[in-house]
C-alpha cells in the first residue's frame, strides 16, 4: 500500500513499476499531468486512485491492470476530477 495523496506531486517516477507486489497506489489530489506507462506494469494493483490531478490522457496499457474494477462506484479505480480527453471520463466509468 502506497499513499502519496495530497502532496502536490507533479510527476510519478517510472521506478514505481519495480514495486511488483504493490496492490494499492493512491495518487489522489496532486498535480500529476502524465501517468507513466510503467505504472501499468504493476500487475497486482487492485486499487488505483488518480482522482483530482491534471491528467488529460491515460496510457492504453492501463487496460493491462486486470484487478481494477472500472465502475461508477469508483472503489478500486478513481479518476474523477481530471480533465481527461483520452479516454473521456464518461467512457471510463462505463468500463474500459
Amino acid at each position: 500500500f502506497l499513499d502519496l495523496s495530497s502532496n502536490k506531486l507533479q510527476s510519478v517516477s517510472n521506478n514505481l513499476s519495480k514495486l511488483k507486489n504493490l496492490e494499492s497506489l493512491i495518487l489522489f489530489d496532486n498535480q500529476i499531468q502524465n501517468l507513466p506507462e510503467s505504472v501499468c506494469k504493476i500487475s497486482n494493483l487492485s486499487t488505483l486512485w488518480l482522482g483530482h490531478n491534471n491528467l488529460t490522457k491515460l496510457p492504453k496499457q492501463i487496460l493491462n491492470l486486470n484487478f481494477l474494477d472500472w465502475d461508477s462506484v469508483n472503489l478500486s479505480c478513481n479518476i474523477s476530477g481530471n480533465p481527461l480527453k483520452e479516454p473521456p471520463y464518461d467512457i471510463c466509468i462505463k468500463g474500459l
